[in-house]
């Protein structure tokens, strides 16, 4: 999978040397995976949306990306016995800040909803990434003898708090330099019998946000 999203970034973001020369801050992105497929100029099952927010210091580009199909069920096919299943979908968007500008911090949000009985369990996690760097995982793992039904729990990423979770702290970047923004779905179950039952996706069809915050830096 690793091998396959290298190959298919280099691909997307092949102009990203030059991408300051490109008008949009947000431009090429891709989702791939199991469970997902899509890029910008390629219809798919996911839908990204961009907006933009000004604040007295700092601009706010952002994405909502709505995954229609991606989910995990008791339904989904093993992927090898005793009764393992998963399903992966990641997404890369490429940003090329303006002249004078460089980015400063990213935050993602989410939501997840978990349904199983008590013979199943289910990990579900969510992982920011900037080009390779992983900058923090939410990593949410229910273990079987707990019953849920629609639970609800959000996936929460803010490089600004890298410090008091331990996570890999925002590098300092150049004035303009471009970079692949990208999130890493992954949910996983192991259930005992073919009669258990369980489900787990994004609650409510809410979107994942990813927001990139840019400062000055001249």
């Amino acid at each position: 999978m690793k091998k396959l999203l290298t190959l298919f970034a280099a691909l997307v973001f092949s102009g990203a040397a030059a991408a300051t020369e490109q008008k949009e801050v947000l431009n090429n992105w891709f989702a791939l995976g199991s469970g997902c497929r899509a890029r910008h100029d390629l219809a798919g099952d996911v839908k990204l949306e961009k907006f933009q927010e000004k604040k007295d210091d700092s601009e706010v580009y952002g994405a909502k990306i709505y995954f229609e199909k991606f989910q995990l069920s008791s339904d989904t096919p093993s992927l090898r016995s005793p009764l393992l299943y998963g399903k992966e979908c990641s997404v890369r968007i490429n940003i090329n800040p303006p002249p004078g500008k460089r980015l400063k911090r990213l935050i993602a949000v989410s939501n997840v909803a978990a349904s199983k009985n008590a013979d199943s369990d289910l990990l579900l996690n969510g992982e920011l990434k900037l080009g390779t760097l992983s900058l923090g995982n939410e990593r949410l793992e229910y273990e079987k003898a707990r019953v849920l039904d629609r639970e609800v729990s959000p996936i929460f990423i803010d490089t600004q708090l890298a410090k008091l979770k331990g996570t890999e702290e925002m590098p300092v970047l150049g004035c303009g330099e471009a970079k692949i923004i990208g999130f890493d779905f992954t949910f996983v179950s192991q259930r005992e019998t073919e009669q258990s039952k369980f489900k787990a996706e994004l609650a409510d069809g809410n979107p994942l946000e990813i927001r990139a915050e840019l400062e000055n830096c001249l």
